[in-house]
């Protein structure tokens, strides 16, 4: 139940992301958790941060892009 309760503050854009990591991952939940900040505390300590970020937003889906897009124009 408190999976579901947080998945409900989520974007559609990141629970779609979600999904993709567990079908191609074949992750549970918890794993998906785990995984992800091992990966986050990884690049933190090796000052990596904005290596992570920028590879991050370069493959980002293009819905997610267009979102970037309307946020730019609007500042």
């Amino acid at each position: 139940m408190g999976k579901k309760m947080v998945r409900g503050y989520i974007s559609p854009q990141a629970m779609r992301c979600y999904k993709e990591i567990s079908q191609i991952t074949q992750w549970n939940d918890s794993d998906v958790l785990s995984n992800s900040l091992r990966l986050t505390y990884a690049a933190y300590k090796c000052g990596q941060i904005g290596l992570l970020t920028k590879w991050l937003k370069d493959h980002e889906p293009a819905a997610v892009e267009g979102q970037h897009e309307d946020a730019d124009k609007k500042t």
